[in-house]
């Protein structure tokens, strides 16, 4: 077979653009290893091992077919050249159209990427937050109410009834303008502070005091150094069930 392949390319009588085209007919031996790898499946749990065994050998046998062919498609050449020609246009037609639809597979699906990357964006300009609220046209929406001045990029969600932006923190989309939005901070149970006030709710505790205020976990309970509170009133510190 070597033997035949260098007389093969040494033959003056053979025009050097037929001995390339010739080749193309090879072409499918590049996909051998892709071959070989599938073909190993044949055994898994064969019917019978013997006839599996020869149908692994001969599918895997397949680049000598392409030598043999090829060197046939020499002789049709010879004896027609018209004839010569089909085969190896075939074969690079092929691998052409298959390149070609590799090509257009990766071309559509880095466009599918982009069309999902770009409605993720879409989305994130516009689509349900949570708790009610709605992004849209760069505008926040309480259910179906615009919530006045909210900046739609700084804008999120902290808790079920507390959200906030670049300017404000908002109390079930209401602006809360007593806090002081640097040092505010929500605590839980209803509970939040500044390092001015505590609320409850959006309500500013009377008398509380902010710097040493905290709230009692698991409870609708907080104390500071002076008082109690439950519910945001204050309590005698003796029903407190935890206190720290």
């Amino acid at each position: 077979m070597i033997k035949k392949i260098k007389s093969y390319l040494k033959d003056k009588e053979l025009p050097k653009w037929f001995k390339i085209l010739n080749l193309s007919i090879l072409l499918p031996i590049l996909l051998w290893p892709l071959i070989f790898f599938a073909t190993i499946f044949f055994f898994d749990n064969p019917h019978n091992l013997f006839y599996t065994f020869l149908l692994f050998l001969f599918v895997n046998a397949y680049p000598f077919y392409l030598a043999i062919l090829a060197l046939i498609n020499i002789k049709l050449y010879t004896w027609n050249k018209l004839i010569g020609l089909i085969l190896p246009i075939i074969f690079l037609g092929a691998a052409s159209f298959c390149i070609g639809y590799y090509i257009y597979n990766i071309y559509d699906i880095g466009g599918v990427l982009i069309k999902n990357t770009q409605l993720e964006i879409q989305n994130n300009k516009n689509g349900i937050l949570g708790n009610g609220f709605i992004k849209k046209n760069n505008q926040i929406f309480l259910n179906d109410t615009i919530i006045k001045g909210a900046d739609a990029e700084t804008f999120e969600i902290i808790s079920y009834d507390w959200s906030k932006d670049k300017s404000h923190y908002y109390y079930f989309g209401k602006p809360v303008h007593e806090i002081d939005y640097s040092s505010f901070k929500f605590l839980d149970y209803h509970y939040a502070k500044d390092k001015y006030h505590v609320f409850y709710d959006n309500i500013i505790i009377e008398g509380a005091d902010a710097k040493t205020f905290y709230h009692i976990e698991g409870s609708q309970d907080g104390k500071d150094a002076r008082n109690c509170y439950r519910y945001g009133e204050k309590v005698d510190c003796s029903v407190l069930i935890n206190p720290i």
